[in-house]
């Protein structure tokens, strides 16, 4: 594959193309230009029309690129092209992202004191980091005993609606009605909260 270099104004973006670029999108890639520079060449036909990348395109004249690197496919019909402009789009949308293999990305990033990601606004990537870490720790600790110093407690079976002595009761009150098969039992966990029926 030869990759040539080519004046930017000499490149044509696409009048249509499948992928709208928001000026949001364009300005992160303008700041991975700025830190990496052009990682990936543009697919051009015999004529410059841009086949691939007119989002680094548009951020590349931004950023103020003079050339850019190029590599021209020759031989494609109309309806080829059409069909690599699809398929490159397609294909990359077609991937997913590891969120555990970035998330240990960005935490040794922001460890190494660069919140400087492309894609990401440098608070959001602390507090991204952040919430990691908590819910890390919050998960290594579940379940954890922190303290054995528990008193029992005794509960009191439940007595029948017709045994309630009504002579125990303020002479305004009526002895409850209670539906026993909606009494739920619970107990909650100190450490963390959780609720459990017993």
């Amino acid at each position: 594959m030869e990759i040539v270099k080519i004046e930017m104004n000499k490149l044509k973006p696409l009048e249509k193309n499948v992928r709208n670029h928001s000026d949001i999108q364009v300005k992160e890639f303008v700041r991975a230009l700025k830190q990496f520079g052009q990682t990936r060449p543009f697919v051009l036909d015999e004529e410059n029309n841009i086949l691939v990348g007119n989002g680094m395109y548009q951020a590349m004249v931004a950023a103020g690129f003079k050339e850019g690197d190029c590599f021209i496919k020759t031989g494609l019909s109309e309806l080829e092209k059409k069909k690599l402009i699809i398929s490159d789009n397609k294909l990359f949308e077609l991937g997913q992202t590891d969120y555990i293999v970035t998330d240990e990305f960005l935490k040794e990033l922001v460890q190494a004191g660069d919140n400087d990601v492309p894609g990401f606004e440098p608070d959001v990537l602390a507090s991204i980091v952040s919430a990691t870490e908590q819910a890390t720790k919050v998960n290594a600790d579940y379940g954890n005993v922190v303290s054995t110093d528990f008193q029992a407690v005794e509960i009191p079976p439940c007595i029948p609606d017709d045994e309630v002595p009504v002579s125990s009761l303020p002479p305004t009150m009526s002895a409850p009605v209670v539906d026993h098969a909606e009494i739920r039992r619970t107990v909650v966990c100190p450490h963390c909260g959780e609720e459990f029926e017993i």
